[in-house]
């Protein structure tokens, strides 16, 4: 469909000029928009590739018109939220690391930067505009739709097959066994999908939800949405949100929340997890007769649910795997580039991140990487790429940001980003979380909501 409306780069272009011009007089409207776009831009970009730098456009449109309204203020707005500049440092340590020591193209680099840095403009956008009640709830809505929009398509995906409901290069990947069953949805990737998901989740038992006009969607969001995160059988955001939350209910003693998350986890298993793999592996035998005996062959060998992936989680094979093409060579090799580059290291769009799938690292050669790799832990990319100066830099952001809501704000507010700061943490031992765009929406958004001072006003 997207193609119909929009079958030209051009025409792309044309619409990212007018949501700049919109962000004129509707700034709100159209960072509103980015909660649709975000979610749904690898998939819409892949369509159409001039979509792909869309949200870049309006969020610095945003920004540009933000910092004119505030140009009287701006030297009082960063005192007051001084403590990024650690985190403007860590980029720029990434940057002359890979600038001087690794020789890394200037368009390699801002690719990276782009993946690290720019959700951070939500921050500003949400602290230093004036948002009212209404436009969270709107917010809130418009997210839970879609998300819902999101998990239907991921539950249809798992019963119809990657090939009608994805692109056809997406559906041409060659997964491996354990990948093939999961659900990709419209973010390409389980893992990156099953974050986004949670979050929503999560952001569905906030106060304002019992104020929306689309409350009654409340529990159909919330049964989809934890469905499709099962069917991703995505074993790191699962745990992540789960140690969080229960550090959240240790503190907090809001056991209702367990027995509410604790009904909805069992309801989805009935009603949409187990039907919908029934469903599929009855489609899968019904579209070729012919290979029944094969697809149950493989169905029960190789295809792995989310249960058979946790049990093999630690199994020799898994970590054999891993050792030689997975997370454990990656933390092996990213070990012996920190050791020879421990102060810097080498650079963003070096190892493992996002610019080296698209652009070549100039250090794989040097230390005989082989392939396309993704790091899957943030921890590691951190070290290579920027060595201890960069680590400790984003550890003081992340202490003085948290001291800063620790001793400011309310028990449930600052508990509430401190469980959300747990489950960042905790995914970044297997996934490059900073790099994920739709966590990092949601998780900025909610900063600087709870930096703005008009956030508890009624009324414009």
């Amino acid at each position: 469909m997207v193609t119909l409306i929009l079958p030209y780069d051009a025409l792309a272009y044309l619409l990212i000029l007018l949501m700049v011009l919109f962000s004129i007089k509707y700034l709100k409207t159209n960072m509103m928009f980015l909660f649709v776009y975000y979610p749904l831009r690898p998939i819409m970009s892949e369509i159409n590739q001039g979509l792909t730098f869309l949200g870049d456009a309006v969020l610095i449109s945003a920004l540009v018109i933000t910092l004119f309204y505030k140009k009287s203020d701006i030297y009082s707005l960063s005192r007051k939220q001084s403590y990024f500049i650690y985190y403007l440092l860590f980029l720029m340590i990434g940057s002359i690391s890979a600038l001087i020591i690794s020789n890394v193209s200037i368009i390699s680099l801002a690719v990276e930067l782009r993946a690290l840095g720019l959700m951070l403009i939500f921050v500003f956008i949400f602290s230093n505009n004036y948002w009212v009640k209404r436009d969270y709830i709107l917010l809130l809505n418009t997210t839970f739709v879609t998300a819902l929009v999101i998990s239907v398509h991921g539950i249809l995906e798992k019963l119809l097959g990657k090939s009608v409901m994805l692109p056809q290069s997406w559906a041409a990947w060659d997964l491996s066994k354990e990948n093939a069953e999961r659900v990709y949805g419209t973010l390409g990737n389980p893992n990156v999908l099953a974050m986004y998901l949670l979050f929503v989740f999560v952001l569905t038992f906030l106060p304002f939800v019992k104020e929306s006009r689309l409350k009654f969607m409340v529990p159909i969001v919330q049964i989809a949405t934890l469905s499709t995160v099962l069917l991703t059988a995505s074993r790191g955001s699962l745990l992540a949100f789960f140690i969080a939350g229960f550090i959240y209910l240790i503190i907090t003693k809001k056991w209702t929340y367990f027995l509410k998350v604790a009904l909805l986890t069992v309801l989805s298993f009935i009603l949409i997890y187990y039907p919908a793999q029934s469903l599929a592996d009855a489609f899968d035998q019904k579209d070729d007769r012919d290979k029944t005996e094969q697809r149950e062959k493989k169905s029960k060998k190789d295809s792995l649910d989310l249960f058979e992936r946790l049990q093999v989680m630690f199994s020799d094979r898994t970590i054999k795997a891993s050792t030689n093409w997975g997370r454990i060579y990656i933390l092996i090799k990213g070990k012996e580039i920190f050791l020879d580059h421990p102060i810097i290291g080498t650079g963003f769009a070096t190892f493992g991140d996002s610019a080296t799938q698209s652009f070549s690292s100039p250090i794989y050669e040097t230390y005989n990487i082989k392939g396309d790799i993704y790091t899957d832990n943030q921890y590691i990319h951190i070290l290579v790429s920027t060595g201890l100066v960069g680590l400790i830099l984003l550890m003081i952001f992340l202490i003085r940001l948290l001291r800063m809501i620790w001793t400011q704000y309310l028990f449930e507010d600052k508990w509430f980003f401190i469980f959300l700061t747990i489950t960042f943490l905790i995914s970044c031992l297997y996934y490059n979380t900073l790099e994920s765009k739709t966590f990092m929406m949601l998780y900025f958004t909610l900063l600087g909501i709870l930096f703005n001072r008009s956030r508890g006003v009624d009324h414009a």
